[in-house]
């Protein structure tokens, strides 16, 4: 029998969550609504960067220290904006869907 938390259950038994480590995806949203407010405010992009020495991941890191993320912000907010910039990255790698339209012989 597996614990059932707010109606869903976890564990080996799960349907979902078969367990490991746990996701970071409030993390995740939370570097890139920070990234977004940051171009909002500045009207230029943050600088890619996982340390504090940038000034997007100083913030980044000051707000996980704020909020007390984790037993280990720094960690925390170092692993997030990796995974940031690595999303970003993928983005901007990504074809155009109108480039994969046209390759495809469909119009928009």
């Amino acid at each position: 029998m597996e614990p059932g938390i707010g109606g869903e259950t976890r564990g080996a038994g799960a349907k979902r969550h078969k367990g490991g480590r746990p996701r970071e995806d409030a993390r995740h949203e939370l570097v890139m609504n920070l990234g977004l407010d940051w171009f909002e405010a500045t009207e230029r992009m943050p600088e890619p960067g996982r340390s504090s020495e940038t000034a997007f991941g100083d913030l980044v890191h000051s707000v996980f220290q704020w909020t007390e993320v984790s037993g280990d912000p720094y960690e925390a907010a170092t692993y997030a904006l990796r995974w940031h910039w690595e999303q970003v990255e993928l983005m901007r790698n990504r074809a155009p869907a109108i480039d994969f339209l046209q390759r495809h012989g469909e119009e928009i």
